[in-house]
C-alpha cells in the first residue's frame, strides 16, 4: 500500500523549523511512500515524539470495507517531526482508498471504473480539496498521449473522480516552442498539490505539468495544461529502460535521489531542490577523475513565479539560492557525517529556506552483503546554518532504510490531529534555534548538544581582493557582497565564497546579495507595522 497527500491544512503556527506545531504532533511530517502492513511493524528507535504509539494509532485510526468486503484498517504508527519518517500501517487486503485527517478520521473506498481494468497509478495520480467553499475533493490521473512520432506529444487523458462519478476527457498540453519533443518524453515522478489551486505533475528530468483548479473543479471550461521545465538542462537522449530493460544502455535510474519538487509556505509556493555532482573546475558532471572533486556537489533551489495563483499561463523558475559542497563540510556541526553527495533532498513544508536530506555511507562485508550508516540532516540555506543531525546504525536501517526507487513525501496531515482541540500544548519536538541538536555519534547513548564555535576572522584586504578577482563582477554588487562578508561572525560564507571555482563565485554571490536585500525589506515592513502599533 502506498500514500498520496493533499497539501494545506487549517492554518496553524509554525515554528522556527517548521517542524514543530502547537499541539502534540508536528505541524508537518515526512511520510514513507509505502505503507506497512501491521504485522510487519517494530520499533525502530524513530518516534521520539511526546505521544506514544498507542496513542497515534487511538486518534489517526480509520476503517472500511473494501471492494470484495473485507473489513481495512489504516492508521499511523508514528507521526514525528523532520528529519525522522512517518509511517502509516494497514490491516486487510489492498486496495485504492482516500485517508481523511479530521476529528473523526475516515477512509473511504474508491469506486472502481467500468472503463478501467487496471488500479490508478499511485505516481500519476493526484487529490486536490476545494476547501474555500464546500469542500470537495478530486481525484486525477493523468496519462501523456503519443502523437504520430516518438518525438511530438498528442495530448492528455485525464482521468477525473468528482462528486463519486468518474470521467474520461482529453486535454491539450501547451508548451514553449521547441519543447514538444521534451514533452513527447515525458515519465510522471509525483505529483504535488498546491494549496487548492494547483495539481503539478512532475517528471524529475524534464519538468512540470499544471493544471488549475478552475479547469479541474469546473466542468463548463475546458481542461488546459501547462507544461514548464525545469531548470536544468533536460537529457538529450531518450531512456531506454522505461520498459523495464535490465542491461539499458541510457538507463534513467533514480531522479528521486538528487531532486524534488515540493510545496512550502504552508501549501502557497512550488520549489524545485536539485543536488548535482561538479568538478572543482565548476561545470557539472556525474563522473570526474579530478581528486579534488571526489564527492563535491552543489544545492540549488528554486521557486515557480506565476502572475497569479490560478493562472498557469506565464511561468518561471527563479532560483533563491545555492550552496555547495564546501560550504557544508567547513561548518563545524558538519563533524561526523562522511563528506559524501546528499540523497532525498525535500523543502521544509512550513520555511522555504530549509531542506532536509539524507547522508548515507555503505560499507561492503562481501560482495552480497552490505551495511548502511545514515545521517538526516536539516539545513537552513538562508542562513547557511546545519540546524539538526540525527544518526542511525545497521539495525535502524534495516526498518526504515533506504529504498532505490522509492521517495519520500513531505505533508501536512498531521497537523489536522492538532486541530481537534483534544490534544495537549506539548511540542513534538525541541524547539530549535541556534543550537545544533544531534545524536550522531554513536559512542553516545544520549543526544547532544553543540553550538557552533566561532572562527579566526580573516582581514578586509583579503575579502576585498578575493572579490576583485571575480570577473564581470560589478562595483555596486562588489560593495554589497564586501559588506556582507565583512560583517559574517565566524566567516563561514568567505570560506564557502573561496572553496567555490571562480566560474561560480558571481552567481553565488548575486543570491547573497539578494537574499540580504530580502530580509532587509522585511525587517523594514517589520519595523513600520511596530511604529504603527506604537
Amino acid at each position: 500500500m502506498e500514500t498520496q497527500s493533499t497539501a494545506t491544512p487549517s492554518p496553524g503556527a509554525s515554528s522556527a523549523t517548521g517542524g514543530g506545531g502547537g499541539g502534540a504532533y508536528p505541524r508537518w511530517v515526512i511520510l514513507e511512500q509505502r505503507a506497512v502492513h501491521d504485522d510487519k511493524e517494530d520499533d525502530d528507535g524513530e518516534d521520539d515524539s511526546r505521544c506514544s504509539a498507542a496513542d497515534v494509532k487511538i486518534n489517526t485510526e480509520a476503517a472500511c470495507r473494501s471492494s470484495d468486503g473485507h473489513l481495512v484498517r489504516v492508521y499511523f504508527r508514528r507521526l514525528v517531526a523532520p528529519p525522522a519518517a512517518s509511517r502509516m500501517t494497514y490491516n486487510g487486503q489492498l486496495d485504492r482508498f482516500v485517508y481523511s485527517a479530521a476529528d473523526s478520521p475516515t477512509l473511504t473506498l474508491l469506486p472502481t471504473h467500468a472503463r478501467r481494468q487496471h488500479w490508478l497509478d499511485v505516481k500519476t495520480t493526484g487529490l486536490l480539496r476545494r476547501r474555500r467553499r464546500d469542500g470537495e475533493l478530486v481525484v486525477a490521473e493523468l496519462t501523456v498521449k503519443k502523437g504520430d512520432t516518438d518525438d511530438t506529444p498528442e495530448d492528455a487523458e485525464l482521468v477525473v473522480l468528482r462528486s463519486g462519478e468518474w470521467t474520461v476527457t482529453r486535454a491539450p498540453i501547451i508548451h514553449d516552442d521547441g519543447k514538444a519533443e521534451e514533452v513527447s518524453r515525458w515519465r510522471t515522478d509525483m505529483v504535488v498539490p498546491v494549496g487548492d489551486t494547483l495539481l503539478c505533475w512532475v517528471d524529475l528530468c524534464r519538468g512540470v505539468i499544471l493544471l488549475s483548479a478552475s479547469d479541474l473543479f469546473d466542468e463548463s471550461r475546458p481542461r488546459r495544461l501547462k507544461y514548464t521545465s525545469l531548470p536544468v538542462e533536460a537529457p538529450a537522449k531518450k531512456f531506454d529502460d522505461d520498459d523495464g530493460g535490465e542491461y539499458a544502455i541510457n538507463p534513467r535510474g533514480y531522479p528521486e535521489r538528487n531532486r524534488s519538487v515540493c510545496v512550502t509556505g504552508g501549501g502557497a509556493a512550488l520549489k524545485f531542490i536539485d543536488v548535482s555532482p561538479r568538478c572543482c573546475c565548476g561545470s557539472p558532471g556525474a563522473t570526474t577523475l579530478c581528486h579534488n572533486s571526489s564527492g563535491a556537489f552543489v544545492i540549488k533551489t528554486w521557486t515557480l513565479m506565476m502572475n497569479d495563483d490560478d493562472d498557469t499561463t506565464s511561468t518561471t523558475w527563479a532560483m533563491d539560492a545555492m550552496v555547495n559542497a564546501a560550504e557544508l563540510w567547513s561548518l563545524d556541526a558538519y563533524a561526523g557525517p562522511p563528506r559524501l553527495r546528499p540523497v532525498y533532498p525535500i523543502v521544509s513544508m512550513d520555511n522555504p529556506h530549509i531542506i532536509c536530506f539524507m547522508v548515507c555511507k555503505e560499507h561492503w562485508e562481501s560482495c552480497f552483503h552490505c551495511e548502511r550508516t545514515i545521517w538526516k540532516i536539516i539545513f537552513d540555506m538562508k542562513s547557511k546554518k546545519l540546524l539538526s543531525i540525527r544518526y542511525y546504525d545497521e539495525s535502524q536501517c534495516q526498518t526504515w532504510g533506504v529504498h532505490y526507487g522509492d521517495d519520500y513525501l513531505p505533508s501536512m496531515i498531521s497537523d489536522y490531529f492538532n486541530s481537534n482541540g483534544k490534544y495537549t500544548s506539548h511540542n513534538a519536538t525541541t524547539s530549535i534555534n541556534d543550537l545544533i541538536v544531534t545524536n550522531y555519534l554513536p559512542q553516545s547513548s544520549h543526544k547532544g548538544l553543540k553550538v557552533v564555535s566561532s572562527e579566526v576572522q580573516v582581514s578586509d584586504e583579503e575579502i576585498f581582493a578575493a572579490l576583485e578577482e571575480i570577473p564581470d563582477l560589478g562595483c555596486d554588487d562588489l560593495l554589497k557582497a564586501y559588506s556582507i562578508l565583512s560583517h559574517d561572525i565566524g566567516q563561514h560564507r568567505f570560506r564557502s565564497l573561496l572553496g567555490l571555482p571562480m566560474s561560480l563565485r558571481k552567481k553565488w554571490l548575486l543570491i547573497e546579495i539578494k537574499s540580504r536585500e530580502a530580509s532587509s525589506i522585511c525587517s523594514a515592513c517589520a519595523a513600520n507595522m511596530q511604529h504603527l502599533h506604537a
